[in-house]
This record gives structure tokens, sequence and C-alpha cells, in this order.
């Protein structure tokens, strides 16, 4: 028999999930506390999912098909790489302005090695920074040099780390002003871009 879905309820997991990782940081949050957190009950939570790791790793799913459908979107809209990586760093900081917990939840992720990340989303990943890269380099606007890794370093991993800096306090503010975000694109951009190479 089919499990029965309360898309309502899978929601509120998830916001759960999102607000105590947050709080308490991965391994200090238990399938129980996210349940009552939730208002559902621990064996309804694992009707869905097998466990945190599988929730965490449905959650990262969610999240990384929103981002794959901006590049997806500014890729079809003919943009070039400048401004598909300037359209994606700032989408992330935009979600950072917007939802700061869950951006936190996300940073967190990316830096706790306790969950492992399924199979499928580390291949998706390197799908969409694949296909980026060879959009790039048919136009001859990324270095030739440039790997899928400085690529994934220059969209999403220096906007999370600046980010993860002011969420900690060890820059000025917390919140980046619109001069700090124009020059994190401009080194996003710097990065992996033919025609910063000199600059």
């Amino acid at each position: 028999m089919a499990k029965q879905i309360d898309s309502s309820k899978i929601e509120r997991i998830r916001t759960a999930a999102v607000a105590l990782i947050s709080e308490q940081g991965i391994s200090n949050c238990s399938v129980a506390a996210i349940a009552q957190r939730a208002g559902v009950s621990v064996g309804y939570l694992y009707r869905h999912y097998n466990g945190k790791e599988a929730l965490i790793n449905d959650m990262l799913e969610v999240a990384l098909n929103i981002i794959n459908e901006k590049i997806s979107g500014l890729i079809e809209a003919g943009k070039s790489i400048d401004q598909v990586i300037s359209g994606v760093v700032r989408y992330l900081f935009d979600i950072a302005e917007q939802d700061p917990e869950k951006f936190k939840f996300l940073i967190m992720l990316f830096n706790d090695f306790s969950i492992g990340i399924s199979r499928r989303l580390t291949d998706r990943i390197r799908t969409i920074a694949d296909d980026l890269l060879a959009i790039g380099r048919a136009n001859g606007a990324i270095r030739p040099e440039t790997t899928v890794e400085d690529l994934y370093m220059a969209v999403v991993g220096l906007p999370m780390q600046y980010l993860s800096l002011r969420y900690r306090g060890i820059l000025q503010s917390p919140a980046p002003t619109s001069r700090g975000v124009d020059r994190i694109v401009r080194i996003a951009i710097g990065i992996v871009s033919e025609n910063n190479q000199t600059k």
C-alpha cells in the first residue's frame, strides 16, 4: 500500500528540521525533537524518512532543485557566463536575506561531515557544474584551465563562506551591503572568467 502524503505535515517537518538544526547543529538534533517541533508523531516522520540523514538529503535536494532551476533559467535566457554567475550569487544572497535561518541551515549542511550527502545529489551537483563549464568554454568566456571545482567555488562556495563569516560575527555586520554583494560577484566572476584574467 502506498504511503499517504500530507504535504502540510511534510512541510512542517522540513521547517522544524531547519529551525532545530540551525539552533542546535546537525549532530545535536534528533528525529524525535524534529517530530515534536513539527507536531507529528515520530512514527509519521519515519513513514516518510528512514532517518535524519534521509530527511536532510531530501531537503538538500529541494534546495538544489531551486538553484538548478535558477541556473537553467539564466542559461535558457541566453545569459553570458558572467551574467549566470552574477545571477546565481545574487540569488543566494537574496535567499540569505529573505530566510537567514534556512540559509544558515544550508551552510551547516555543506560544512558538517556527520551527515552523508547521497550519491545522486553529488552527481546532480557535478552535472550542473559540468553543463555551466561547457557553456563557458564553448563561448570562450571561461579560462581554459578552469575546473568544475573552480566553478563551484566561485558560484556557490565563495558566497556561502562569506555569509558564514558574517553569521559567525567574524566580519563587521551580519547583513552584507549591496556594495559587499557587488564585490563578491566581481571576485566570483574573476575566479573563472577569461575577461578578468589580467585584472
